[in-house]
């Protein structure tokens, strides 16, 4: 029998997440699988030393659950594969991979065995993330979302935020990608390895074992620039408009 360490965010994304982790812990235990199940904010979590018992770490939640798990395992040199079943707000990393949504299909997963390497960015203070990491007005509007209004609303819940604080800031962004420094005015700095919104993944974050990220500085000062910037990043080939971004492997701030 195969040990599942099954960590779960009871607040992530809409408010009947509950039913996922029953349901998981229900049909993985018919399946043969032993599941220890823990909650993402307990502090037993923190005292959890002895992960080479598990087979898999299943996460049930969304990309901010799976970002303190990858913290969790990088900070003790764990090498269990992780599982993530996507019950979050947005979700960007678990639509950027294509992982199934089911916990049907997360099983069927677990039991073929499949698995795919993934780059992860660590900061110089230790703090590591998968997806994308921002600075500038986005952040705040992200970090901000009141949290009813993400689990009533998922993703639109992000969308409220910034409906509620509309006026674009500008920032002076010093950084170097690579040892090749740049200075940019914009409203947002992030640097990102996953870029799927609305089920649209762009063509321009397309692999996620290449060790490379791309850093991008938004520079529209509307709203509505803003759409055309979208549309630039998830459907042209071409330079998008409002928008400054640069490849690289080593980011300095």
């Amino acid at each position: 029998m195969l040990n599942l360490l099954v960590i779960y965010n009871p607040a992530s994304g809409r408010i009947r997440i509950e039913k996922a982790w029953h349901a998981f812990v229900a049909k993985a235990s018919r399946s043969g699988f032993h599941c220890t199940l823990m909650n993402v904010r307990d502090d037993a979590l923190a005292t959890t030393d002895d992960l080479g018992r598990f087979a898999a770490v299943v996460v049930i939640g969304g990309d901010g659950t799976l970002r303190t798990v990858v913290q969790f395992l990088h900070d003790r040199d764990a090498n269990a594969p992780i599982m993530l079943i996507p019950r979050g707000s947005a979700n960007l990393i678990a639509k950027s991979l294509g992982l199934p949504r089911s916990v049907h299909g997360a099983l069927r997963v677990l039991r073929s065995g499949a698995s795919i390497s993934v780059d992860i960015a660590r900061l110089s203070v230790g703090t590591v993330f998968i997806g994308a990491c921002a600075l500038g007005y986005l952040s705040h509007r992200v970090t901000s979302a009141p949290i009813l209004a993400k689990r009533l609303f998922g993703f639109v819940g992000y969308l409220w935020s910034f409906l509620l604080h509309p006026r674009l800031p500008l920032y002076t962004f010093a950084f170097s990608v690579d040892d090749k420094p740049f200075v940019v005015q914009g409203h947002s700095l992030f640097i990102v390895n996953a870029s799927n919104l609305f089920g649209v993944r762009s063509p321009r974050v397309a692999d996620f074992q290449d060790g490379i990220f791309e850093l991008a500085v938004t520079t529209n000062t509307s709203w509505l620039a803003s759409l055309a910037l979208l549309f630039d990043f998830y459907f042209r080939r071409s330079r998008p408009r409002h928008f400054m971004m640069v490849s690289g492997k080593r980011f300095s701030l």
